[in-house]
């Protein structure tokens, strides 16, 4: 007969007949371990338990940082009320420059969207613009 060691005893359990008991807890051992590891595949591959789990994850980071949001929007508010005030013409100037950025997005987002959807010829491929 040949020898074989268990994984779960490290006892050779084929060169004799062992004890009942042994080989009883042996087996529950074993079935534990498969129990676990097919409970861990499971956990794996379930896509609907993983998604609630991101889902939840994301949920609370989200409540954290809008709750930080909440603690630190009237500090940097205050703060920006007081350096306009310490400073109105660079603010004014500032304000300015962001509208008239703005304004030049507008305008050029547009000419880009009228000029897609603009008809073209069958032969405006083979020219250039």
């Amino acid at each position: 007969m040949s020898s074989y060691e268990s994984p779960a005893t490290g006892k050779d359990t084929m060169s004799g007949p062992g004890d009942p008991e042994a080989i009883k807890a042996g087996i529950e051992r074993t079935r534990a371990g498969l129990a676990d590891d097919v409970d861990a595949l499971t956990d794996k591959v379930d896509l609907r338990a993983r998604t609630r789990q991101a889902l939840g994850t994301a949920r609370g980071r989200a409540g954290d940082a809008a709750s930080r949001a909440r603690v630190a929007a009237p500090q940097k508010a205050r703060r920006a009320g007081q350096a306009v005030r310490a400073n109105p013409s660079s603010s004014a100037a500032t304000v300015a420059l962001v509208l008239a950025a703005v304004a030049a997005g507008t305008v050029w987002g547009r000419r880009r969207a009228a000029k897609a959807h603009a008809p073209r010829s069958r032969w405006s491929k083979f020219t250039s613009r």
